[in-house]
């Protein structure tokens, strides 16, 4: 359903309930009616005009529940789009942060660090490894979890691994492509330059297929 659809609608139920009620005013028009209104509530009888009191109708409620229906249904997809575009920049700017974590070790432990694809692929998680060296055994500093259901993580070069020098260069002299999808969504990039350094895009990414 569209928006000039939901539109035609709304203004087709608007008639409907104005035609529905013919509403009196609620203040009276001159003090004789002010004194008529003053005297029928004195005289009114809880248990005479219950009696006459009346809830809404049918149609009132068939009209109520449509145009809830239709909010539900225009909201709901809108909010669903926004959660998920939220986990996927949270997801890119995770890989993100590790990529940063990775150079800053490098360089404060003065050793090589090695940002790893977990088993099976990016989208499976990742790791932060201190390279063996002299007198220093491999070491894994982080594991991070698979990306959530829906989405695929890879790399454009089909590389595995991002490796950074004690000097927070990226030591393979590569640069990186990251790339974050889910079906129907824009996708969230991370470059990762031949220096190491990189830029996160998370708006304006090319579709996902």
């Amino acid at each position: 359903m569209d928006v000039n659809q939901i539109t035609l609608l709304l203004n087709q139920l608007v008639r409907l309930i104005r035609s529905r009620n013919n509403l009196k005013p609620l203040i009276p028009a001159n003090r004789h009616s002010i004194e008529r209104s003053v005297n029928m509530t004195k005289n009114f009888s809880i248990t005479t005009n219950m009696k006459n009191m009346t809830g809404i109708t049918l149609i009132e409620l068939m009209v109520t529940l449509a145009v809830i229906a239709i909010l539900v249904a225009v909201g709901v997809p809108r909010l669903s789009g926004i959660a998920t575009g939220n986990r996927m920049s949270s997801t890119i700017n995770a890989l993100a942060a590790d990529i940063a974590l990775a150079r800053s070790e490098a360089i404060n432990r003065n050793r090589d660090i090695t940002i790893n694809q977990a088993p099976g692929g990016w989208s499976n998680g990742w790791t932060l490894d201190a390279i063996a060296t002299v007198g220093l055994a491999a070491e894994e500093l982080k594991r991070v979890d698979p990306v959530p259901t829906g989405m695929t993580l890879v790399e454009s070069n089909g590389i595995g691994d991002l490796p950074y020098g004690s000097d927070g260069m990226n030591s393979s002299g590569v640069a990186r492509v990251f790339t974050l999808c889910e079906p129907g969504k824009q996708a969230r990039i991370i470059n990762v330059n031949v220096a190491g350094r990189y830029t996160v895009k998370t708006d304006g990414g090319p579709a996902c297929p």
